[in-house]
This record gives structure tokens, C-alpha cells and sequence, in this order.
């Protein structure tokens, strides 16, 4: 006869929102801002088994008080206790390894691992083009939040830094799902989204960008035209340059053309329909928000923080050896060389090679760089 299954208590440990641990439907009353901030550190760290020391630098800003063992011993006992009241092993879910503490959840346990595997599946079906799968995906990326990351919590290096790099992902991820939205013909639906992102990004392009596309799928052709106006007259205010995209797809609706290709103007398209360095008869140059000027050759350009770099930037958010541009005479690719916070193209963090063309927007850590066409004088 075989044994009866044991059925799971369900377990959810929220971050994305307020910090909180439910189990069995019931949430556990543990207080303490130090109790939560080492909740906090170990579920982002899920799996990996943490020292006291790196754990304490985690939760005491880099400066552990001299009795800061004791009181992690305490407050993990506190936790324990709460987790086997709520009826499940805390052996089990928080365990001690050679005297370093790893929290053993499920990444279905934890909306954070949630939301990044969702984003995972999204970007997979985008990439084979099921976009409408790809749309739901993004929307249950995004249905994992329920506040601000690590909400209720004190602004600390370990705080600061994860909400900063969440907000970043969940902006992505909102984007990402408007261009799904758009390519599935449902560019009326996002208009007014988007019209509140761009009121809150005055001069932000790959914004604008999708907020005219819209209008213009949308069957809103005079207010698409209105609203480059708009974007071209406050560049042009600011003494930015205007991207060559923003002007083509300006050119594209006052000719009442259709939009060509990728579903939003600025998105990722294929190499092929986007011109490369020998259609627009020059190469290009790369213009560092710090006045630094470098022409990108058949050698390339490295980026980074150490030295020996070409575009050598300091930023203390940018790695050593953050991305490099690489030309092949007809073409440049930017390829993220492993940067602890990502390349962004146009606000699209890069997986792989990207392509560039002039009036594209770079930005690594704190830093803009913009793609220009090169002076042929130089």
C-alpha cells in the first residue's frame, strides 16, 4: 500500500513590497528592523551559506558592533521560532553549516526568484517572437510586486543598492511589456501609460519614442506629430542633439508612412534592417557625459573603470573592465564584459552584442554615452 503524500506548507517570503514571511497563509510576526535586514540579506542570497562576518558587514553597513554575534545568534533563533510555530522544520528552511547560516527556499517560495524567473521566460519568448506570451510573462513579472523593494526598511549600502538595481529591472520590465502590448496591436491600451511616463521623463527618448508609436498606431496621427514637436523642441532646449531615430520616425509620420519593421520605433531589430556604419558613410564616435571624445576604430574601445582602458570613466558604479566596442568596418556591436550593473542601449540592458548607430544612448553605472557620427576632420 503506498504512503500517503505529505502535503507542502505553502511558504511565501516577500521583498519586492514589504519585507514580510507567510507561512500557511499566515504571516510571521517578526520584528525588529536587524531581524528583517537578515531575513532580507539571506533570501536574496538563497542557497548560499553566509559567515557571520559577511552576514554581520551585510546588516551593520560594513561595521559590526563588537557583540554583533550574539545578536545575530539571537535574532536567528527568533526566526527559528517563528518558522517552527507556523508548523514547518526550521532545519529544514534555515540551516547552519560549519557555523555560516543558509536559507534553504524554493525560488517559487520567494517573489523576488519569482519575478526573475517570469522576466526570464518573458525575454525567452520575445527572442523566438511569441510576443503575446512574451506580454503575459512580463505582467506576471510584474504582478510579484506589491510596494517598493525592501519596503519598511532603513536606507543602508546593502538596501540602497538592491532597491536601486530592482527598480531598474521592474522599469525594464514595465517597458518591455508595452513594446509586447504595442506588437500585439494593442498600442491604444498603453497610450495613456505611457503618456504619464513621459510627462515624469521630460527629455527621456526611448520613451517618447514608444509614446508617439503609440499615438500613431493608435490612430492618433496629429497628436504623434504634436508630441515630437514637443520631445524635438525640449532637446533642442536642453542643447541635446536630437537621435537620428526620433527624426526618422518623425519624417515617417508626417509622410503618413507605415512604421517599418520592429513594432516600436527604438526597439531592438534585426541587424539587417537597421543601417550600419557604411550605409551612413562614416564611423562613429563615442561622447562621455565627462567630456571625453574616442572614435571608434577596427580595434575597438574597451570601457571601464581601471586603467588601461580606452574610455577610461570615474564612476564607482562602472567595473574595471566594464563593456567594449568593436567595429568591423561595416558594423559596431557594444558587449557587456560581465559589469556588476549592466550596459544599457536606449534603456534596454543588453544581453549579448548589441548593435550601435549613431544617436544611440549608452549608459553604464551612473555614466551616459553617446553614440555620434565622427567628425571626418579628425
Amino acid at each position: 500500500m503506498p504512503e500517503p503524500r505529505l502535503t507542502r506548507i505553502p511558504i511565501d517570503l516577500r521583498l519586492l513590497g514589504p519585507v514580510r514571511l507567510v507561512i500557511g497563509g499566515r504571516r510571521l510576526h517578526l520584528s525588529g528592523y536587524r531581524t528583517l535586514m537578515i531575513l532580507a540579506v539571506l533570501a536574496v542570497e538563497r542557497g548560499v551559506a553566509l559567515s557571520p562576518q559577511r552576514l554581520g558587514r551585510r546588516v551593520w553597513d560594513d561595521e559590526p558592533p563588537p557583540s554583533y554575534r550574539s545578536s545575530l545568534q539571537n535574532r536567528i533563533a527568533r526566526i527559528r521560532a517563528a518558522i517552527r510555530a507556523a508548523g514547518v522544520s526550521d532545519t529544514d528552511l534555515l540551516r547552519t553549516e560549519s557555523g555560516c547560516y543558509r536559507l534553504d527556499i524554493r525560488p517559487g517560495d520567494c517573489d523576488l526568484h519569482r519575478f526573475t524567473e517570469a522576466r526570464t521566460k518573458a525575454v525567452m519568448a520575445r527572442d523566438r517572437g511569441d510576443y503575446e506570451g512574451a506580454s503575459d510573462a512580463f505582467r506576471r513579472a510584474l504582478a510579484e510586486w506589491s510596494g517598493d523593494a525592501l519596503d519598511g526598511l532603513r536606507a543602508s549600502p546593502f538596501v540602497d543598492g538592491f532597491r536601486v538595481r530592482m527598480e531598474e529591472e521592474r522599469r525594464q520590465t514595465v517597458i518591455d511589456r508595452i513594446d509586447m502590448d504595442i506588437a500585439c496591436g494593442r498600442a491604444r491600451e498603453v497610450i495613456g501609460e505611457l503618456r504619464v511616463m513621459a510627462e515624469e521623463s521630460p527629455t527621456g527618448v526611448a520613451v517618447w519614442s514608444r509614446y508617439i508609436t503609440a499615438l500613431y498606431l493608435g490612430d492618433s496621427a496629429d497628436d504623434a506629430a504634436g508630441a515630437c514637436r514637443v520631445i524635438l523642441s525640449r532637446l533642442y532646449d536642453q542643447g541635446m542633439d536630437a537621435p537620428q531615430e526620433l527624426r526618422a520616425l518623425q519624417e515617417r509620420i508626417l509622410r503618413h508612412e507605415p512604421l517599418p519593421g520592429s513594432p516600436v520605433s527604438g526597439s531592438t531589430a534585426p541587424d539587417e534592417e537597421r543601417p550600419t556604419l557604411q550605409d551612413s558613410l562614416s564611423a562613429i564616435m563615442l561622447v562621455s557625459s565627462d567630456g571625453q571624445v574616442i572614435a571608434v576604430t577596427e580595434a575597438g574601445v574597451s570601457i571601464g573603470r581601471g586603467v588601461g582602458n580606452d574610455l577610461r570613466l570615474a564612476d564607482p558604479k562602472i567595473s574595471r573592465r566594464h563593456a567594449r566596442v568593436d567595429s568591423d568596418g561595416e558594423r559596431a556591436h557594444i558587449t557587456d564584459l560581465g559589469s556588476a550593473n549592466g550596459v544599457y542601449v536606449n534603456d534596454r540592458r543588453i544581453g549579448s552584442a548589441t548593435l550601435l548607430e549613431p544617436g544611440d544612448t549608452v549608459r553604464l553605472g551612473s555614466t551616459v554615452v553617446k553614440v555620434r557620427l565622427a567628425d571626418p576632420a579628425r
